[in-house]
């Protein structure tokens, strides 16, 4: 049994042979239905808008604060894109270095291993 044999047995196909629109359809589908549930979920069980907002009022806050928002937007951005620039200019230079230098390579990848290992933890839930 070849492989689109199986796939047309078990009802499953590849993703590129699926329609375009379902391809889209579904995933925006599936979008709108995850913000209706915290719509409903945030005003059902009244979760104050400080703890998890509802999508309506994130809505209106961004209608009613428009121009602060861009402004703090703006900055973010700036920030964001030139932490990017520098580690970007960073990595190059330290992977340059790790391939041409076997004296730098024996010297730092340990700690390049372990700064890859290390999970991240945010200690944000513990103080709530």
């Amino acid at each position: 049994m070849s492989t689109a044999d199986a796939r047309r047995n078990t009802g499953s196909a590849a993703p590129g042979t699926l329609p375009l629109a379902v391809r889209i359809a579904v995933p925006v589908a599936l979008g709108i239905a995850f913000i209706a549930c915290w719509e409903l979920l945030v005003r059902y069980l009244a979760i104050p808008k400080f703890i998890l907002p509802a999508p309506s009022m994130i809505a209106a806050a961004l209608v009613d604060d428009f121009l602060p928002l861009i402004g703090s937007l703006w900055i973010t951005l700036k920030v964001t894109i030139a932490a990017f620039v520098v580690a970007l200019v960073l990595g190059v230079v330290v992977a340059i270095l790790f391939a041409q230098s076997r004296l730098f390579e024996v010297s730092l990848f340990p700690y390049a291993v372990v700064l890859q290992v290390t999970p991240i933890v945010s200690i944000a839930p513990l103080w709530s």
